[in-house]
């Protein structure tokens, strides 16, 4: 009888803390520009954009989470970042050196979170 009791009264507390955890993930929409290094051809840079682009979309969603920015009053689900839309811009610099190309990788992604409160 007791080790009934004993179980039951461990079996309550964790479904309470369990429950304290569980929550509605509400999902999330957001963007983030990402810079190349500057480079001395435009071909360059369009390639770098392209190394850039694959990178991202080889990622799992555990490397996404760690790459991409999100807000840290949130509790968010690490395997569920994905990328929804990604570019490349080349952006025209004068250097001191002269004309300098950058890749700007813009992508959009979304993830599922929920806030701390």
């Amino acid at each position: 009888m007791i080790k009934v009791i004993g179980l039951t009264t461990i079996l309550m507390f964790s479904v309470s803390a369990m429950a304290g955890l569980s929550g509605a993930y509400n999902s999330k929409v957001s963007s983030e520009r990402i810079n190349g290094d500057a480079v001395a051809s435009k071909e360059a840079a369009i390639e770098q954009g392209k190394t850039m682009l694959m990178d991202l979309s080889n990622m799992s969603s555990t490397e996404l989470h760690q790459t991409l920015r999100h807000s840290g009053n949130e509790l968010v689900d690490v395997k569920s970042f994905s990328v929804t839309n990604s570019n490349v811009t080349v952006h025209e610099l004068i250097t001191e050196q002269g004309m300098a190309y950058q890749p700007i990788v813009n992508v959009s992604y979304e993830y599922r979170a929920r806030d701390r409160d």
